[in-house]
């Protein structure tokens, strides 16, 4: 096993002749690039949960003496060989420890430890080796190593500059033994922040869940002790807000966000009147509608339940009347069970939306504007479901123009332009949440189309007639377009196939905002400028060759991108105008 470790800032080398058996100097030790294992440094870290130094210099033993004149740099077998000292611990192996061994290039070696830029808190889940490696699976290595090793990530642009401290954790009862004190004091760099890779649930059971409650009582701790957390989003206050989904009901009454008519159904209300709290909230629901010009006074309600601090489509249902909705609310609620943990359910009125557009937000801080890139995604009943659901299937722009919008080029414009509208408003409410801009933002928006009927064209064809009778020109009858907003995502969210490199170096740089720290070229006053997302996948609904997908991520990769948040205007970018 060897690494390639480029030279830190501030430190010494030894010289060649005092690399001798036995001594002792520094390497930057890597967890991810070690091997398939995870192995961090525990010497005097906590033991429950497992916690300890998963990226950072380590003490290291010269096991040979290094031979000068035989050193190549190109051939790994002539560097130096090293043990790194310490006990060395796997979170599926407990009870072994490891002294990994390894060679390094003898420029890479340090007579003492550097302060680093960053220190990085990283709170995980333990059993990494059965994890799906997805972009939205927060349990897996694509998204807990991404700011880190990724493209875009802190090896590539602050390399053996940073730290990592990596606590894994099995459940509840490790979370709440986290010490904020002891996190604090764990972390040396000039910037320190927190990333967590968890479930929060109220609700949902297995690998990664764990209690709401507990969690975000642990990143209050956190906040408080100075460790700011940076990913899945910029602040626990507003993280709670997207997992939980606790914007949807006062949102739905702002007509700036374009949230379908919403209530919320208290567990509370529930256990001590179910019949009555079901049926207030089925006739507030259905006045809202009636409200918005949505529906008629008595017209049967069509809705959709969802429950807050749930992942992956689950616990989303629809209802058509206050029956079903009465039979569905008990079950989702979980009202049989006298441990059930689930606070408040979410009803909606449910649109006829034929696609679902969503703009992936990446903030540059260079250029003080976001990247932002227009996704449309197929909808289709999906097995196990009851209504339609957004899929991970992606439509292109043509695909999109031809499949949803039936050519109708002005339906197309108007629904992105409406989505963009919208998506000004979520940033500055996420912005004015925090008094930060958010590092990246994944909104979701329905899109309904009414398009033109038979007897709109045969009506059209008669109006023809007479307009040319007149001698004037007849007019088309145009699609009438509405934009609804579905979710607004945290960090953690699925990139719909775009690479994940800007998400990545956004992320990062904001690691660097909570201190100015006086460092010349430090990322806190000369931020690097945000790479461009590239088309990296399509799930798609129509096969495509690997040609056209090499066009679209090249087209991508060569796009430009203008702001959202400093001009106040919609985005206009070579990634949001359909260069993609």
């Amino acid at each position: 096993m060897f690494a390639v470790v480029p030279a830190a800032r501030e430190s010494s080398v030894p010289g060649f002749s005092d690399l001798v058996q036995g001594s002792r100097w520094y390497a930057f030790y890597r967890m991810n690039q070690i091997s398939r294992w995870r192995q961090v440094l525990n010497d005097g870290c906590l033991q429950a949960p497992l916690a300890g130094l998963s990226d950072g210099w380590v003490q290291v033993e010269v096991l040979n003496t290094f031979n000068a004149a035989e050193y190549d740099e190109s051939r790994h077998q002539t560097w130096v060989k090293v043990k790194f000292l310490g006990t060395f611990v796997d979170p599926l192996s407990l009870d072994q420890r490891w002294s990994p061994e390894l060679s390094v290039k003898p420029c890479d070696l340090r007579i003492s430890v550097p302060r680093p830029a960053l220190s990085l808190l990283n709170v995980r889940w333990f059993n990494y080796y059965e994890q799906r490696n997805a972009q939205w699976n927060c349990l897996g290595e694509a998204l807990n190593s991404g700011v880190i090793d990724g493209v875009g990530g802190a090896w590539e642009a602050i390399p053996s500059d940073y730290e990592v401290v990596t606590i894994f954790v099995r459940g509840a009862d490790d979370i709440q033994r986290i010490n904020p004190v002891w996190a604090a004091q764990q972390l040396r760099g000039r910037h320190r922040c927190c990333t967590v890779h968890l479930w929060p649930t109220q609700s949902n059971t297995g690998d990664g869940y764990v209690p709401e409650d507990v969690v975000f009582r642990c990143l209050e701790r956190l906040e408080q002790a100075g460790i700011p957390l940076r990913h899945p989003s910029h602040s626990s206050m507003l993280y709670r807000q997207l997992c939980g989904k606790t914007w949807i009901p006062a949102m739905s009454r702002n007509p700036l966000a374009g949230v379908p008519p919403s209530v919320r159904l208290m567990s509370g209300d529930c256990r001590s009147g179910y019949g009555a709290a079901v049926a207030r909230a089925y006739r507030v629901l259905s006045d809202s509608i009636v409200d918005a010009g949505m529906g008629n006074a008595g017209d049967p309600v069509e809705g959709v339940m969802k429950a807050g601090f749930s992942w992956m489509g689950q616990d989303v249902t629809c209802f058509a009347g206050q029956q079903q909705l009465d039979e569905k609310a008990r079950k989702m609620l979980k009202l049989d069970s006298l441990d059930a943990t689930v606070q408040c359910i979410y009803l909606q009125h449910k649109v006829n939306k034929l696609v679902e557009l969503r703009r992936i937000c990446f903030y540059d801080r260079v250029s003080d504007q976001y990247q932002i890139h227009t996704r449309y995604m197929v909808v289709e009943q999906r097995r196990n479901w009851d209504f339609e659901m957004t899929s991970a299937k992606t439509y292109t722009e043509a695909e999109a123009l031809e499949h949803v919008f039936k050519g109708n080029t002005g339906a197309k414009a108007d629904a992105e332009r409406q989505a963009a509208e919208l998506g000004q408003h979520w940033l500055q409410w996420m912005q004015r949440e925090t008094g930060s801009k958010a590092a990246f933002a994944r909104l979701d928006f329905l899109v309904e189309v009414d398009f033109p009927t038979d007897e709109d064209k045969k009506a059209k064809d008669e109006e023809a007639k007479d307009e040319e009778a007149k001698g004037e020109e007849a007019k088309d009858k145009e699609a009438t377009v509405k934009v609804w907003t579905c979710e607004v995502t945290e960090i953690g969210g699925s990139l719909c196939g775009l690479s994940d490199n800007a998400r990545n170096a956004a992320v990062l740089s904001s690691c660097f905002t909570d201190v100015t720290c006086g460092t010349v070229g430090c990322l806190c006053t000369t931020p690097r400028p945000l790479p461009v997302a590239a088309v990296e996948e399509y799930w798609t609904h129509a096969p495509r060759d690997a040609g056209a997908n090499a066009e679209l991520s090249q087209a991508a990769a060569e796009g430009t991108t203008e702001g959202v948040e400093g001009s106040g205007a919609a985005v206009a970018s070579g990634a949001e105008n359909g260069s993609l």
